[in-house]
């Protein structure tokens, strides 16, 4: 998948943990713990909430209560932003620690919540004193057992592994490898373990975890599914389906299996197949957040139909869900609709508070009022949209591109240098022409200032050199370079031209010899400089072929006609 979409998407559904070191102690909690993982997050909420009731000094519950906000981040970050399930996460790691002040997992939850909003130290602050809570020769008095310290020490990996941007996935293999000197049985620890590999790419360290995990809960699915992920990433999709069909054999009720079903169905284009598995996924996952996510696939596939329609079922049940103005405006969008898009996208920022956007809603927003030919606005958007991802240097060729349209050829220019400043030996021959053109275009408007004017046509001629040093064969790039030397020459030598533009416009015919139809206009301006050249240099000949060769696809052309009457006199061949 895309990476924009995989952004939309969140971390699917298999990243979800699930922890056995307590099942022994209270069924309720492992139901609980499993709706979170099946992003049944309203349902896991009333366990939670019941089993705090009935032991409110139970510290755990609030662990994993606050573990069921952040998850609701994870599986639709469309909708939820970083800040706020943080914000909510950390009601309970705070509560969880005030009732039960010696069982470390909440110091992991005010860690993780530290670390998910790129706060490394304090994490790391409170991860230590997580761990000063171990038995040791300072703390005799702690009875925290192995399997539980364990625990502790995995969710700390997985804090690192899961952290939005600041994840640290070998510091977490070095917390998963003391989980399992503590406790070698749990298979939850080699599935975090596979993660953190295959996080960094390590696929043979990534099986070998999960085939432990399997093979120390052969009836549990999530080890099939992990390794279906991993066949998917190397894109063997056949693979990856077989894995999931088989921890489908196992749980046929297990959702996340039939979702990344429908990811590589569609992957390999069989769209109605994946559909199909969506709607499976849906019927068992049963919530809003499932809805929004099909809505999210919907989109991938490109169906913008069926995702609006999607989408106002949602809204139909449910008013208040403002991220799908955003949705159906990035519909709308790519089905070409500009003004309806329009309409949500203003609708969704008229009902969004700053910390409920993301990225996207600025980028689209720019690109929407573009399409609407509201480019002023659209510059101001696109600024934001950089600002908030300075790694998305695309933002700055279609602000570029705005600024031109409004005839800001000098701001677009220092816009595009500051992309290329940026991908410094990386910049694309496109940034380069377009530089180019910005200059060629503003040296045009201020013809006048003759200084300013070469100053300018000596930055396109630049531009138009780099863009050629990066693909020799650019066709426009060649054009404007040869227009562009021109305007030099005649700046240099008003009275007698030398010909800089000559080898330009020589290479353009050439280069373009096998489309003629279609560069016929710009073979024409070709054909008359050389022409005129060489009729100014007396090659009378070589001056009549490059009248005759524009005659032949404009033969009405009137300068053309006149000189070749003159020079069928003057060549004598």
């Amino acid at each position: 998948m895309s990476k924009q979409i995989k952004k939309l998407l969140g971390a699917l559904i298999g990243i979800a943990l699930f922890f056995t070191a307590y099942q022994a102690k209270s069924q309720d909690l492992t139901t609980a713990r499993n709706l979170t993982a099946g992003e049944q997050f309203e349902a896991a909420a009333k366990v939670f909430k019941m089993l705090i009731e009935k032991e409110p000094k139970n510290g755990t519950y609030y662990y994993y209560f606050g573990d069921n906000f952040l998850k609701t981040y994870f599986a639709d970050t469309l909708s939820n932003s970083i800040k706020e399930v943080t914000d909510a996460a950390m009601v309970y790691y705070t509560k969880g620690l005030e009732v039960d002040p010696n069982n470390p997992i909440n110091n992991v939850g005010k860690g993780k919540v530290a670390l998910y909003n790129g706060d490394v130290n304090t994490a790391k602050t409170e991860f230590d004193i997580a761990q000063s809570k171990f038995p040791s020769k300072t703390n005799k008095a702690s009875k925290l057992s192995k399997g539980d310290q364990a625990i502790t020490l995995m969710c700390i990996a997985e804090a690192y592994i899961n952290a939005p941007k600041k994840k640290n996935i070998n510091l977490a293999i070095t917390f998963l490898d003391r989980a399992i000197v503590l406790n070698d049985k749990n298979p939850e620890i080699y599935l975090v373990k596979g993660d953190a590999y295959m996080e960094n790419n390590d696929g043979t360290n990534a099986i070998s975890n999960y085939k432990k995990a399997e093979e120390l809960d052969p009836k549990s699915p999530k080890a099939k599914l992990r390794i279906g992920q991993l066949r998917f990433r190397t894109k063997s999709y056949q693979d990856a389906q077989t894995y999931y069909k088989d921890a489908l054999l196992i749980d046929s009720t297990y959702a996340p299996a039939y979702l990344e079903l429908g990811v590589t169905f569609a992957k390999a284009g069989q769209n109605e197949v994946a559909k199909k598995y969506y709607k499976k996924y849906l019927e068992l996952s049963n919530n809003v957040s499932a809805k929004v996510k099909y809505i999210i696939v919907l989109f991938e596939l490109k169906d913008y139909t069926e995702a609006i329609n999607q989408c106002n079922e949602v809204i139909a049940l449910d008013p208040s869900r403002n991220d799908l103005n955003r949705v159906l405006a990035f519909c709308y969008y790519e089905d070409k609709k500009y003004d309806k898009a329009l309409t949500y996208i203003n609708t969704f920022f008229s009902k969004t508070k700053p910390e409920k956007t993301i990225n996207m809603d600025y980028v689209y927003y720019a690109r929407i009022l573009a399409k609407n030919k509201m480019d002023s606005l659209a510059v101001i958007q696109y600024k934001v949209a950089f600002e908030r991802d300075s790694t998305n240097t695309d933002m700055l060729s279609e602000m570029a591109t705005s600024l031109a349209k409004m005839k800001k050829y000098n701001e677009a220019a220092d816009v595009l240098i500051k992309k290329i400043d940026i991908l410094k030996n990386k910049p694309e021959a496109n940034d380069y022409y377009n530089l180019g053109k910005n200059y060629y275009n503003y040296s045009q408007v201020i013809k006048s200032d003759t200084a300013l004017f070469y100053k300018t046509a000596i930055k396109a001629d630049t531009a138009f050199s780099s863009t050629l040093s990066i693909q020799p064969g650019h066709i426009n790039a060649l054009l404007l370079k040869a227009t562009t030397k021109n305007m030099i020459d005649e700046y240099l030598n008003p009275k007698l031209i030398v010909g800089l533009a000559k080898p330009y416009f020589e290479l353009y015919i050439q280069k373009t010899q096998q489309d003629t139809v279609k560069f016929v206009k710009e073979r024409i301006q070709a054909f008359n400089y050389l022409g005129y050249y060489y009729l100014l240099y007396k090659e009378y000949c070589n001056s009549l072929d490059y009248w005759q060769r524009m005659v032949a696809v404009d033969p009405k052309n009137q300068n053309a006609l006149e000189a070749i009457k003159d020079l069928k006199g003057k060549c004598n061949k």
